[in-house]
């Protein structure tokens, strides 16, 4: 048999022709009540959806990418796969090796076996010379789940294939076959969808049962497969509040939310686009998120909630009352935890009367606040009276700042 070298074309990446050009960046940015600082937005490689011109690069360019090899030059490495005529007799073969065959006129098919390690793109390329060829894929039951169909050109006597299907991970089988004699050869290829949650064959969460547990404000990846058309996920509300859904994918699947009260499932929100934005006011408790489609589909999400951009709110403590400080967002007013400032109870001296000696002498000042705490000297000025090294009455004076305010005077004696 005549071996024929495969056209070296890169599949694409996508099943989807029209795909949108842009997508637009989620971030989500937090910020510590007790610092209270104001919160920049932080593009996190993990949690951060990324810019694109191409929708398609978006969902898979964090991916292992496995593309076809080169033309084949040596005819040595091009492998006639001495194909099975049925599933149980299918041949084993390989990702990214070019195999041949042949065909006959009693409409028999070829069968191949291949597994994939990961859920992704596979996808077939080749070339034949027989009137027609039309490969089938299988899952690992024999279910037959697709079959294209792909004719000659009269012109050069030679026609080629190329097509792809989202799978979950699992074995598969595919068979080529014709009503005439011919040849072909072949070559497959994967590209991972990098799913956040690996799915068996089938799919492994398609109720709300099965639901992956998911937490607000991280991004996740998906795959509507040709054999796994729906992802439920679960997720918690602790608190009323705004939830922001922000979803990306290559077609435009359907984006469900259901909340679950006594085994009920209710849907409080739904939509049907390859990019959503769209912000929804949920209660305390439990909801699902579902994304599913007639279509495969890589996609990506993050449940969003409000991020706070604190700021100071501070009641200086005086010298006989507490103060506070009290975090407040500046874009939606709410509070975060009230601390204390607890006020200088006890003010000290380290001495409070000294012997002359002709020196300068003068004591330290010790502030211990109303908690029994040690208050920092970052928080007050200390001054003394001129002199220091005759004998009289000198004061020390303490003025607080920061989050203290007032002053007081200690005197020491030199004597």
């Amino acid at each position: 048999m005549k071996k024929q070298k495969v056209l070296s074309l890169i599949l694409a990446a996508a099943l989807c022709v029209s795909t949108p050009a842009s997508a637009m960046a989620a971030e989500f940015s937090s910020g510590s009540e007790n610092d209270a600082v104001q919160v920049t937005t932080e593009a996190a490689t993990e949690e951060a959806f990324t810019d694109s011109t191409d929708a398609t690069e978006e969902t898979t360019a964090n991916a292992d990418v496995t593309e076809f090899v080169p033309e084949v030059n040596d005819e040595d490495a091009t492998l006639n796969a001495e194909a099975g005529n049925d599933i149980d007799n299918a041949t084993s073969i390989s990702l990214n090796t070019e195999y041949t065959g042949a065909l006959s006129d009693d409409n028999d098919a070829d069968f191949y076996k291949v597994t994939l390690n990961e859920a992704g793109l596979f996808s077939i390329k080749g070339i034949f010379r027989t009137k027609y060829i039309r490969w089938r894929i299988y899952d690992d039951f024999g279910t037959r789940l697709d079959d294209k169909y792909w004719d000659i050109d009269n012109l050069s006597q030679r026609g080629s294939f190329e097509y792809s299907w989202n799978l979950t991970k699992g074995t598969y089988y595919i068979s080529a076959n014709s009503d005439a004699t011919g040849t072909y050869s072949f070559i497959l290829g994967h590209k991972s969808a990098n799913e956040t949650f690996s799915e068996n064959q089938g799919g492994s969460d398609n109720n709300s049962d099965d639901a992956n547990q998911i937490v607000l404000n991280k991004t996740y990846r998906g795959q509507i497969a040709l054999n796994d058309r729906e992802d439920w996920y679960k997720f918690t509300v602790p608190k009323k509040e705004t939830v922001k859904v922000i979803g990306r994918a290559q077609c435009g699947p359907n984006w469900k939310i259901y909340k679950e009260e006594d085994g009920i499932m209710t849907s409080v929100w739904s939509t049907e686009t390859y990019s959503v934005e769209s912000d929804i006011e949920l209660n305390v408790g439990d909801y699902y998120l579902v994304v599913w489609d007639g279509n495969s589909t890589n996609y990506q999400f993050k449940l969003q909630t409000h991020t706070h951009s604190w700021k100071n709110e501070i009641t200086k403590a005086t010298l006989t009352q507490n103060g506070t400080i009290t975090p407040v967002c500046s874009s939606c007013g709410e509070t975060g935890k009230v601390r204390t400032v607890y006020y200088p109870k006890t003010i000290r001296l380290s001495k409070t009367k000294y012997n002359y000696n002709g020196y300068a002498q003068k004591p330290t000042v010790k502030v211990v606040g109303s908690d029994g705490k040690v208050i920092s000297p970052t928080y007050y000025k200390v001054t003394y009276s001129k002199g220091l090294t005759a004998r009289g009455t000198y004061a020390v004076k303490i003025t607080f700042k920061g989050k203290y305010s007032g002053s007081i005077k200690k005197y020491f004696k030199i004597v």
